[in-house]
C-alpha cells in the first residue's frame, strides 16, 4: 500500500483487507519508494499465509518433469519437504530454480558423487572415516521405524560424534545422503527419507569408500 497508512502497525492485507483499510484522506504527498527487500518480505509472508493444499499446489506445478519422474518421487514426499521449499523462497520462480539445479534431487533419488567428497573439509583419508560409517550404520540399524525423528536420531548418534569429532561422523552421513554441500543436517535428512532409505545410501558411501581406498 505505497504512500497510505491505515493508522496501525499492520503490513500485510488481504484483498478484502486492503479494500477495507484505504483511505484517501492518509494518502501521503512525498512520492512512494520501491523497495526489493521490502517487496521480497511481504511476498514470503503472503507465501506463509497460504493453506497447505494451494501451497502444495503452487509448488508441485513448478516441478519439471525431470523431477516428477524420479522414481522416489511421491506427492506424500513432496509434503514432507514443502517446509524446507518455502523456508527459503521469496516467490515460486524459485521452485523452478531450485529444481533445475538439481537441489531438490536428492529427496527423491540416491545422489552421485565421489568418495573423496565424503572427507569432512576434504582433509584426512577414507581410512579414517570408514569406522565412523560403519559405526553409523551400526547404531541406526537398532533403531525401530516408529522411533525414526531427527531428535532421536540425534541423541542416539551425538555422544559417538562429539567424542569422534563431529565433522568427522556427521559430514559423511550428511553428504551420503544428499550428495551437496549444503542441505539440511543429517538427522532431518534421515528422518524425512526413513530408515531403509537412509541406510541404503549409507550403505551406498560405505562401499564407495571401500572401492576407492
Amino acid at each position: 500500500m505505497p504512500n497510505e497508512r491505515p493508522g496501525t502497525e499492520q503490513e500485510i492485507f488481504s484483498h478484502e483487507e486492503l479494500i477495507a483499510a484505504f483511505s484517501i484522506e492518509r494518502m501521503q504527498k512525498p512520492g512512494a519508494i520501491f523497495s526489493t527487500d521490502k517487496l521480497e518480505w511481504v511476498n514470503k509472508e503472503h507465501i506463509k499465509r497460504l493453506p497447505e493444499p494451494e501451497l502444495l499446489r503452487l509448488i508441485s506445478e513448478r516441478l519439471p518433469k525431470s523431477l516428477t519422474e524420479l522414481p522416489g518421487y511421491t506427492i506424500e514426499r513432496l509434503k514432507v519437504i514443502q517446509p524446507l521449499i518455502t523456508e527459503r523462497i521469496t516467490n515460486f520462480s524459485q521452485v523452478s530454480i531450485m529444481a533445475a539445479t538439481g537441489e531438490l534431487d536428492y529427496f527423491f533419488t540416491p545422489p552421485i558423487y565421489k568418495a573423496a567428497q565424503l572427507l569432512w573439509k576434504g582433509e584426512g583419508d577414507l581410512a579414517s572415516i570408514a569406522p565412523h560409517v560403519d559405526q553409523t550404520i551400526s547404531i541406526l540399524e537398532q533403531e525401530s521405524e516408529t522411533e525414526w525423528t531427527a531428535e532421536q536420531l540425534k541423541a542416539l548418534l551425538w555422544d559417538y560424534a562429539t567424542e569422534k569429532g563431529r565433522g568427522q561422523v556427521l559430514w559423511p552421513i550428511r553428504f551420503a545422503l544428499s550428495g551437496r554441500d549444503r542441505s539440511p543436517d543429517p538427522f532431518q535428512l534421515a528422518e524425512i527419507l526413513g530408515k531403509n532409505e537412509t541406510l541404503i545410501r549409507l550403505r551406498l558411501a560405505k562401499e564407495l569408500i571401500n572401492h576407492a581406498q
